[in-house]
């Protein structure tokens, strides 16, 4: 009364939305676990491959942890901890972490010998995960990514939003690159407002949440020919959003 705020009535709680938002928190304890086991098993001797390779990259355990990266384990451990965990496997496979046992009943973990990259929603809490193929190993993709969940839109996650958010509402500008490692190497010579829009085609939704915090985007893309396209579709949906567009036009094969 004193602040002249009317607080509306709060009426009686619809039980759909209840049961929504109960998936949801379950899920995000899922998520939450999976990302504190990966943080530790890189970390732990199972993980000194992963270690190397990010070393190989020139990234420092300081900065994986700054954005929570780890190891996909050897492919038993996860489950085991979303059991000490009373996560449910059913949970587990809504979120993207197991997947269904080719041979008979049971599960097997997605993300199993892989590097793995968290995505974080802007309070901070894990939602899903991307996870690259280590060296020497062929088989698979490349990159193998979390599925869309009630706790995660790909189209609307931008990776490293959460890590950059203050230099790039204080600087009013986010440089865009194509992938994470393209960030991490940006961070690491200290460029702070950079962020990548998760290994997909730039969407309007990822667009709309750089607007937020920026006026501009400074777009920092592979200089071959894919990267000059992808940028070049960048462009309008930036413009789109509100945003003032520059374009970094790298030599000839420079990633």
């Amino acid at each position: 009364d004193m602040a002249g705020v009317e607080l509306p009535e709060r009426g009686p709680v619809d039980p759909a939305e209840d049961a929504a938002a109960r998936e949801r928190s379950v899920m995000l304890h899922a998520v939450h676990a999976a990302q504190e086991f990966f943080q530790a098993a890189l970390l732990a001797p199972e993980g000194e491959r992963a270690r190397a390779y990010l070393a190989e990259r020139g990234i420092g355990l300081e900065l994986a942890q700054r954005y929570g990266i780890g190891f996909g384990g050897d492919g038993r451990g996860l489950m085991a901890e979303l059991a000490r965990r009373h996560v449910p496997p059913e949970v587990a496979e809504a979120v993207g972490l197991v997947l269904p046992s080719h041979h008979g009943d049971g599960f097997y973990e997605r993300f199993r010998g892989r590097l793995v990259f968290p995505v974080f929603n802007l309070d901070g809490a894990p939602t899903a995960f991307s996870a690259r193929r280590l060296p020497p190993d062929e088989d698979g993709p490349k990159y193998v990514n979390s599925p869309e969940s009630p706790i995660y839109t790909k189209g609307a996650a931008v990776f490293g939003l959460v890590q950059a958010r203050q230099a790039i509402r204080r600087m009013r500008s986010a440089v865009l690159v194509e992938g994470n490692f393209d960030l991490l190497a940006l961070w690491e010579i200290g460029v702070r407002n950079v962020v990548a829009p998760m290994g997909t085609a730039l969407t309007d939704g990822q667009a709309a949440m750089i607007a937020r915090l920026a006026s501009q985007v400074v777009l920092l893309y592979d200089g071959d020919k894919a990267g000059r396209s992808a940028a070049e579709k960048a462009v309008p949906i930036l413009l789109e959003a509100g945003l003032r567009v520059k374009m970094v036009d790298l030599p000839d094969g420079e990633d």
